[in-house]
């Protein structure tokens, strides 16, 4: 789904469904700045319900603590000026955002870094024009931190 937002409310209504995308990975090659455009893709986690788990060869049932995700990418128009402060070579893990903050006053949106909160992407925009991309029904698994099942799950899910 491709949404065109001219409203910050439009953009507060999409923070509130992917939970102002805490815990969402950033896909640091998706990063893309020039003079007037600023584009990002984020890894959103999705609810760990049965819907969003894997059955692997129909006897081991498991998930992940953050085991399915919806990419969603963010392309904003209309920037003023940007900032990623975060220095590459001090940090080689995944960088996840701790929360999503949105000065109306100033004219920003700041992704806070879940590793250090001083870290983080700011956009500072004229006019608010953004094109949110995803497909909820479009899942990425990962493939960490295990949590397997117990066998009442099992028995519910291959009844």
């Amino acid at each position: 789904m491709k949404t065109q937002m001219n409203e910050i409310s439009q953009f507060e209504e999409l923070m509130k469904k992917f939970n102002l995308f805490k815990d969402a990975q950033i896909d640091e090659d998706s990063v893309k700045s020039d003079a007037v455009e600023f584009s990002i893709s984020l890894l959103c986690p999705l609810q760990d319900v049965p819907e969003n788990c894997r059955v692997y060869e129909k006897f081991l049932f498991f998930t992940l603590e953050k085991h399915a995700y919806v990419e969603v990418h963010l392309a904003f128009h209309n920037i003023k000026a940007s900032e990623i402060i975060l220095n590459r070579d001090e940090h080689d893990e995944a960088i996840y955002i701790e929360t999503t903050l949105l000065n109306l006053k100033e004219q920003t949106i700041r992704f806070v870094f879940e590793h250090d909160n001083v870290k983080h992407i700011k956009v500072e925009y004229t006019k608010f024009n953004v094109v949110a991309t995803y497909d909820e029904e479009e899942k990425i698994y990962a493939h960490k931190r295990l949590k397997f099942r117990p066998v009442q799950t099992f028995k519910r899910l291959f009844a």
